[in-house]
């Protein structure tokens, strides 16, 4: 098994200047998960004072920000920042959203709305369809909960069918209901199901 080295706070080497990050893409992302993980799994082994650059009325500074305990567990060390995702759209986009709808599970399905706005026809075919799932700006859909009473809810609205996230498949399968659930792994999968409106069920993927 390699071993590396600890390096400590006022080694030469964390005063290097790292690269401009200008894109937060999925390698960076994977790059970040994979150090929190190493972190976690080494209790905060190794953990220097993170050097930071940033940028003050157009000067580019660095900074050494200090570690704070996590609040849910004081053995894990956090520098109290968190990396996100943003978006730069070129111009306004306005649209309505009913208050009673909130959390992640319509992610799913108000992304497929989207769609069907920007791209010409009917994506849902005339039909009465159904979505539920979590989606991430790389279009993975996520698992959610409730799903036994979201399949009620459905089947009650008259659906014709019901996308899910694959990652509740194992739940779906001890559902009883005459209801097609219909596994998908992103945002693409359910755009290409629902563009074959004259397919039958049996050939609708599913879960097992």
């Amino acid at each position: 098994m390699p071993i590396r080295t600890i390096v400590k706070e006022g080694d030469p080497c964390l005063a290097k200047k790292c690269r401009t990050v200008t894109e937060f893409n999925s390698r960076l992302h994977t790059l970040l998960d994979d150090m929190h993980e190493t972190l976690a799994d080494a209790r905060g082994a190794g953990l220097a004072a993170p050097q930071v650059g940033v940028l003050r009325a157009g000067v580019r500074r660095d900074v050494t920000v200090p570690t704070v305990a996590a609040p849910d567990d004081p053995s894990q060390p956090r520098i109290g920042a968190t990396v996100g995702v943003g978006y730069d759209h070129p111009g306004t986009v306005g649209f309505g959203i009913d208050p009673a709808i909130s959390g992640p599970s319509a992610g799913l399905v108000l992304a497929l709305a989207v769609d069907d706005r920007l791209t010409p026809g009917d994506l849902t075919g005339g039909r009465v369809i159904a979505a539920t799932g979590t989606i991430d700006p790389d279009g993975t859909v996520g698992s959610i909960g409730g799903l036994p009473s979201k399949v009620a809810g459905a089947k009650a609205a008259g659906a014709a069918l019901f996308l899910i996230p694959r990652g509740n498949c194992d739940e779906a399968v001890g559902l009883h209901t005459a209801l097609p659930l219909v596994p998908v792994d992103n945002l693409q999968q359910a755009i290409d199901v629902l563009s074959r409106p004259q397919t039958p069920v049996a050939g609708l993927p599913h879960c097992s």
